[in-house]
């Protein structure tokens, strides 16, 4: 009985070693052939599986493949290479959610590895849904080297949680940005939509404003500070706490 029940302990060991070695595999697609090689993964003991989990889109724009997220996850990562074997950063397209459960939460990173940029350019990521509950948050170390072409939209829920934006853009954002939890927001480039963020520190947008509104909820504990804000542009805060700063390098244009 001991040696039958040892020869089964032993089996199902080596089962769930080859179960651990297995799963969670990053699921990538080689775009039909061409570049770039776009990649996701996540954290779950179970592979991610495309048409249940995900779906990639590489017909809308065949230079940049998008991805829709169809499961909930904490942890969903997403880059785009060149090819298989060169690291390069390439485009992606649109960052969509579809849940397929009306009270998932969603936290993504534009990330490869551990630290490893991204992407160049980004379509959109707009992680939002309707008739869905859940929230939405671009998580540490989310990092792209070029232009976000479209809007940026995350959501809380009901109880205010996600939401964030941790999140480097080096080049342009042409959408609208909506982000409740601004914490960790930086982008370097120009600025050409209106912009609506919510509580938070630490973010930095450095170049310049120039969409109708810059709306910010409030301002915690620290300094927001802005490039240049074009003249026709509408700066206001509603409300700045423990001692919270905005500060704006210079209006430009004219009569700015």
């Amino acid at each position: 009985m001991n040696a039958k029940h040892n020869i089964l302990t032993l089996s199902t060991a080596i089962a769930l070693v080859g179960f651990a070695e297995h799963a969670r595999a990053q699921t990538c697609s080689d775009n039909g052939g061409l570049s770039p090689w776009v990649c996701v993964d996540w954290n779950r003991v179970l592979d991610l599986v495309e048409g249940t989990d995900f779906v990639f889109d590489c017909t809308t724009d065949v230079d940049a493949p998008g991805v829709t997220f169809w499961t909930g996850d904490l942890n969903w990562k997403i880059w785009s290479h060149v090819s298989s074997g060169n690291t390069t950063p390439d485009d992606l397209g649109a960052i969509l959610l579809n849940p397929t459960v009306s009270t998932d939460d969603f936290e993504v990173k534009i990330l490869f590895g551990a630290a490893g940029i991204g992407a160049a350019n980004v379509g959109s990521i707009r992680l939002t849904a309707a008739n869905w509950t859940g929230y939405s948050s671009l998580d540490s170390g989310s990092n792209i080297t070029g232009t976000l072409n479209g809007a940026l939209t995350l959501v809380e829920d009901s109880g205010g949680n996600g939401g964030g934006a941790r999140f480097t853009v080096e080049g342009d954002v042409t959408g609208v940005m909506t982000a409740p939890n601004a914490r960790g927001l930086t982008v370097e480039g120009d600025i050409t939509a209106d912009v609506s963020l919510g509580k938070g520190t630490g973010f930095v947008l450095g170049g310049t404003i120039s969409g109708d509104d810059f709306h910010v909820d409030d301002i915690t504990n620290g300094t927001l500070r802005l490039g240049d804000v074009a003249n026709a542009t509408d700066v206001w805060v509603d409300d700045t706490m423990d001692g919270g700063i905005l500060e704006v390098d210079e209006a430009v244009g004219t009569g700015g």
